[in-house]
């Protein structure tokens, strides 16, 4: 328990120590510098909750212009991991905005804020995402539209994807999934149902260290399919089929590297 309390202390500080640079900096700095900060917000996040991180698959840059990174959705660490890897803005659910101290960091990694319960808006989301991707932008969705407990991928909603189709952008589909320290796969860090996040929080540091395995799969062309439905159900067979067949494995034969 000591170790617990030991690790909310230094993410308190860490978190809190960020936010102040948010406010102090976020207005004045350049694009190209304020990317670095939140990549050094993530790692830094990660390395305190003791998260390692194991990436498989199609190597991709960091910076990949005119792409959707999408992904399935377990936890809030779902966030600051996929920030170590790309730099994207993500299209998170308006409450996220109102979360404390994470919330302000969300918003200063240029996220597109979205009231899924208010249809008529989604015309207007899909006109700023398609904008954001045909100026050489990278957005990052779950198409999942919540967290999941951690054992399937859930159904995608495909609205969102009609930006991807509009811009005739690329899709760079990834697996996130979270083991424990020895490789037996966890659901401690999932942030479903009626979980909150100080829950959420206190049994993923409870298994003082995880780790991470990204799977990247191959990159999809949007010209390639009739419309948004038929690319939601091709990308949610892939990431499905990948979450579900993929087997356990033990710590000692990953070749593992911190989060970078």
């Amino acid at each position: 328990m000591l170790m617990v309390i030991a690790r909310i202390i230094a993410l308190a500080l860490f978190t809190l120590f960020c936010c102040l640079l948010v406010i102090l900096f976020y207005p004045i700095l350049p694009h190209r510098i304020w990317i670095r900060f939140i990549k050094f917000w993530a790692n830094g996040t990660l390395l305190i909750v003791g998260i390692r991180i194991t990436v498989e698959g199609v190597p991709t840059e960091y910076v990949d212009k005119n792409s959707m990174v999408v992904a399935n959705h377990i936890s809030w660490l779902d966030i600051p991991i996929l920030y170590t890897k790309h730099s994207v803005g993500f299209i998170s659910r308006k409450e996220v905005k109102n979360w404390p101290i994470i919330g302000l960091l969300i918003k200063s990694g240029n996220a597109i804020f979205i009231d899924r319960q208010r249809k008529r808006d989604l015309v207007q989301i899909v006109r700023v995402v398609r904008e954001r991707l045909q100026s050489g932008g990278m957005v990052g969705l779950f198409p999942e539209g919540k967290t999941g407990l951690g054992f399937e991928v859930m159904p995608f909603k495909s609205a969102l994807f009609e930006s991807v189709m509009q811009a005739n952008a690329t899709v760079l589909p990834l697996v996130i999934q979270y083991y424990t320290k020895d490789g037996r796969p966890t659901s401690a860090t999932s942030y479903a149902d009626e979980i909150n996040f100080w829950q959420c929080l206190i049994s993923s540091l409870k298994l003082n260290g995880m780790l991470v395995k990204i799977t990247a799969l191959p990159r999809v062309n949007a010209y390639q399919f009739a419309n948004r439905k038929e690319l939601s159900r091709y990308l949610h067979k892939k990431i499905s089929t990948q979450f579900q067949t993929s087997p356990d494995f033990e710590y000692q034969q990953l070749s593992l590297s911190p989060a970078s």
